[in-house]
């Protein structure tokens, strides 16, 4: 953690007339039930590109962003060349896009390897997010083209209070550099956690710290450009 900003994250959220934005919690199992969440996941991967295009044009330091990809996508046999049409028509880096999939992806090994194997060709990054809160199996973590593991908000919360998230985030993040993985804590808010993160050896760290959820515009502000 050296204050670089390496880069952000796509974040949906569905604007209500009455219950104000509808969070992912809510938005995303209803998108999975309905059908919705292919239209819904390609919306979200052409929007990026076409940010990372922006960006591009505008000449801002390149930073990847990171889009939440559900286990139902990796699953249909055209994602990747959906995907692959996506990069290719708005000309960005595969690898500034990188793709979030929780542990319950990694436990449907046979059904998405392939997939997943195919998007990482091209260049693209994977990450498993909030990592800690599934069943992620350890073989199948060590087969998958993963590059980074996100540890869940939860452990980084009670980190400076509780001696067993302790424990159990510097195990992740060992777990995680011994693998060849980068790590990224998630829900960072304040400067004692920042601080025994860094002493853990901690890649990246998320959060309120540094900033909450800002429209892309005040993004570029963020980064200085």
């Amino acid at each position: 953690m050296n204050g670089q900003i390496r880069g952000v994250e796509a974040l949906v959220r569905l604007p209500h007339p009455t219950l104000g934005y509808v969070s992912p919690d809510r938005l995303i199992p209803l998108a999975e039930a309905s059908g919705l969440i292919h239209p819904l996941g390609n919306f979200v991967i052409e929007e990026a590109c076409r940010q990372l295009t922006l960006w591009n044009k505008a000449g801002m330091t390149p930073v990847r962003i990171a889009v939440n990809v559900s286990p139902l996508q990796l699953m249909r046999s055209d994602f990747a060349a959906e995907v692959q049409r996506v990069i290719l028509e708005s000309g960005v880096d595969p690898a500034l896009l990188e793709m979030e999939i929780t542990e319950r992806v990694v436990l449907n090994f046979d059904e998405i390897a392939t997939r997943m194997t195919e998007l990482a060709a091209m260049g693209i990054y994977f990450a498993v997010d909030d990592f800690g809160t599934g069943y992620a199996s350890l073989q199948h973590l060590q087969r998958l083209p993963i590059a980074t593991l996100k540890i869940d908000r939860s452990f980084i919360q009670r980190l400076c209070e509780s001696s067993r998230s302790y424990r159990i985030v510097k195990a992740v993040i060992e777990l995680a550099h011994s693998l060849k993985m980068q790590v990224i804590a998630e829900g960072v808010e304040d400067e004692d956690q920042m601080q025994l993160l860094r002493e853990l050896k901690c890649d990246c760290i998320q959060g309120f710290l540094f900033s909450r959820p800002l429209p892309p515009e005040e993004i570029e502000v963020f980064l200085g450009n």
